[in-house]
């Protein structure tokens, strides 16, 4: 499936609360206010640290964004896996499979939100690269989870727009110009970055709640990426050596696999914005048990559940509402959370 859509956007990045402003060329960003900062920002471990980490909090800053629920919501809508249970002129598009030129949620949400993401990608690897300050292990660590960003945001643009511009600097003036790349090479790029972050990175998390990728991340997605090339033998490769390496293990409790904490959980970023958990726990469950939902399940996907499949009882819940019954997915338990 794949969103047909042509625009331009605008694109920016946010290191340490130092801006780099942006301009309104189709993949243009304005260079940075000066070099001096990039020198301050990349000077040692920790305030590289800081930036990388910084990308993190960024993609989770927004619900219903590029890494915060969109690639969750928008795609089952135009899969027929859930549907809008009151009419949205923005939202409708994407059930109808007739999404226009002019939708903010393509623009804002997916592709300007993505490229974002991919310029502070890009803008911490050149300033790691260049930097006399952070320690090789270090350094190498950090590129291969921006490498491993990088490919994420690249493998699901792809997938949802076919041919997108390839962007691999911050260089404004080759970015302003930067035509869509054939999908082939932008799947070769998203391999080469996911083989450079296997090695990069350590197999070992950072911290116990998995909020960093780690070895195993970029191997895991690796096998995806060579899953979607129809290249099976790398595919079962990359995904059995995930599942040989110790790291994981299957809960015995479905309710416990999107939890956090979770032994299956391979990545999991942290909720930045107070009062709130997942984007899609806090757009799916319904605010008390007589609320309709806002989005529910489709008869054609519960239609496909066997008759004691143990997801269908642990991953999805149900309301009534004016004597209609709803199911809405629970996979994410909590709505929304305190300000701890």
């Amino acid at each position: 499936m794949k969103f047909n859509y042509k625009g331009k956007y605008f694109t920016g990045i946010v290191i340490l609360s130092l801006l780099f402003s942006s301009c309104n060329k189709f993949v243009q960003v304005a260079p940075p206010v000066n070099q001096v900062v990039s020198s301050v920002v990349f000077s040692s471990n920790q305030t590289a640290t800081a930036a990388v980490v910084g990308l993190y909090s960024q993609m989770m800053r927004s619900s219903m964004y590029f890494m915060n629920g969109a690639m969750t919501l928008y795609p089952a809508l135009s899969s027929d896996e859930l549907y809008n249970t009151s009419p949205n002129a923005n939202i409708d598009p994407f059930t109808d499979n007739a999404i226009p030129v002019t939708s903010s949620i393509i623009q804002n949400n997916i592709w300007r939100n993505a490229y974002s993401f991919i310029y502070q990608a890009n803008a911490c690897l050149e300033g790691i690269s260049q930097s006399g300050g952070i320690d090789k292990s270090g350094g190498n660590e950090l590129m291969g989870e921006l490498k491993f960003s990088r490919a994420l945001c690249y493998f699901y643009l792809t997938n949802l727009f076919g041919n997108v511009p390839l962007e691999l600097s911050t260089d404004y003036k080759v970015n302003e110009k930067m035509p869509r790349t054939p999908e082939s090479e932008v799947y070769g790029q998203i391999i080469s970055d996911l083989q450079d972050a296997s090695k990069l990175l350590n197999g070992n998390y950072v911290s116990s709640d998995r909020a960093r990728p780690n070895k195993w991340a970029a191997v895991a997605l690796l096998a995806r990426a060579y899953l979607y090339q129809k290249q099976w033998k790398e595919a079962d490769s990359a995904a059995s050596a995930v599942i040989g390496s110790g790291e994981y293990q299957l809960e015995n409790n479905l309710n416990n696999v999107f939890l956090s904490g979770s032994s299956e959980a391979i990545w999991q970023l942290m909720p930045v914005a107070p009062y709130s958990n997942t984007a899609e726990g806090q757009y799916f469950i319904p605010s008390s048990s007589s609320v309709r939902p806002s989005y529910a399940i489709t008869s054609f996907l519960l239609s496909a559940f066997e008759p004691g499949d143990l997801r269908k009882t642990n991953w999805l819940d149900s309301t009534v509402n004016n004597g209609k019954t709803y199911y809405y997915p629970y996979k994410y338990k909590v709505r929304s959370g305190s300000n701890a």
